[in-house]
């Protein structure tokens, strides 16, 4: 039997985001495991992909030849349902969040929903995204004939909102890259490291006020990594700081992998003190390389970091410093930390999320 496949692989053809690393990543696994010359692949995108998978033969992707930010959500629901229609599709996996809503009803269609967030603080949110999220979300939901949730903190929010569609959620967690022999950055000083888009989410100006009060107590630095999003203006927050602080905190927007991987290696410990996370993808990243995190206690964190982290509420400045302050000062603590943080990151790979993802398109076809 012929299975066809198709996928919206838009976030493959902007700077990586997370869900971009979730799609590049099970498409990796995904595409061999289900490698018999009976499963063929069609990649939808807005505009042309440059990411290159094997096996180019079972392989077809479909991409605009030009991008509109405006446009280009509304086309892609008309044009990927054209194509859905034109290749044949027995069904159609979305990694982010919307499906296109005029595909024939015949067609069977599964959804990833990495977080709630237009619901859960809609004020944290571009107000383009956050109505794009409220207006193709729910039917999307109510669309699939099976929902993929990155976390059990995500499932649970999609059955408080939608009870009726809950049991189609299953959970199948995200994973971090596994990188070896990679050495760490060579600072003059020690660090403690954000990794995550500029936005009003990542919760960074109480993780700024926090440093400022920890800075005084403590010789690290402060490395953020991440690209631009939107909201309040880091760099003026931090002209606001003490400058002895400033001259500690360091702005190095997107770095390639290896340079990523370096940066964690080589920190302290990672701030994720978000107000909402679906998983919190850098945590894990960087307990896998035996770094100790310090995040929010709710959302995800709970059940991605376990024993690896110090929980602080995110709105708290003083709990979030306290807990910088402990994380650089007793190094048998971090230590033991460490070593959780490497116990805990091994239940969590890409193989076993693809295996899962594998099992939820193929049943979804019954």
């Amino acid at each position: 039997m012929t299975i066809r496949i198709a996928v919206d692989v838009r976030s493959l053809a902007s700077p990586r985001s997370g869900i971009g690393r979730y799609t590049q990543r099970l498409l990796e696994y995904l595409i061999p495991s289900m490698g018999q010359d009976d499963v063929h692949w069609f990649l939808y995108s807005d505009r042309p992909v440059t990411f290159k998978l094997d096996k180019p033969n079972q392989i077809k992707v479909r991409a605009f030849s030009s991008h509109n930010f405006f446009l280009s959500p509304i086309r892609s629901q008309l044009v990927f349902s054209h194509w859905v229609k034109m290749d044949s599709i027995d069904v159609f996996w979305s990694p982010r969040h919307h499906l296109p809503l005029f595909m024939d009803a015949n067609v069977k269609a599964v959804v990833t929903i990495h977080d709630m967030v237009w619901k859960t603080f809609p004020e944290t949110m571009r107000a383009m995204n956050r109505l794009l999220e409220r207006l193709l979300m729910p039917p999307s939901l109510k669309r699939a004939s099976r929902i993929i949730a990155v976390s059990q903190a995500t499932s649970k929010e999609i059955g408080d909102g939608y009870p009726e569609q809950s049991e189609k959620v299953v959970v199948v967690h995200e994973a971090a890259d596994k990188y070896v022999n990679v050495l760490p950055v060579e600072y003059s000083y020690s660090y403690f490291l954000f990794v995550g888009t500029m936005e009003p989410r990542k919760n960074l100006v109480n993780i700024l006020a926090a440093f400022q009060k920890a800075a005084f107590k403590i010789p690290q630095h402060f490395v953020f990594i991440g690209g631009v999003g939107w909201g309040k203006d880091i760099a003026l927050e931090v002209r606001k700081l003490d400058p002895a602080v400033q001259a500690r905190c360091h702005f190095i927007g997107a770095v390639s992998d290896e340079m990523l991987q370096s940066h964690y290696v080589g920190a302290t410990g990672h701030v994720l003190a978000s107000l909402s996370e679906g998983f919190g993808l850098p945590a894990l990243e960087a307990m896998q390389h035996g770094v100790p995190v310090i995040v929010s206690h709710g959302s995800a964190f709970p059940e991605v970091v376990g024993d690896a982290g110090i929980y602080v509420d995110p709105l708290n400045v003083d709990e979030i410093s306290d807990a910088i302050v402990r994380l650089a000062s007793d190094a048998a603590f971090r230590g033991r930390l460490g070593v959780n943080a490497l116990r805990q990151s091994d239940k969590f790979s890409w193989a076993l999320a693809a295996r899962q993802t594998r099992q939820v398109l193929l049943e979804s076809l019954v």
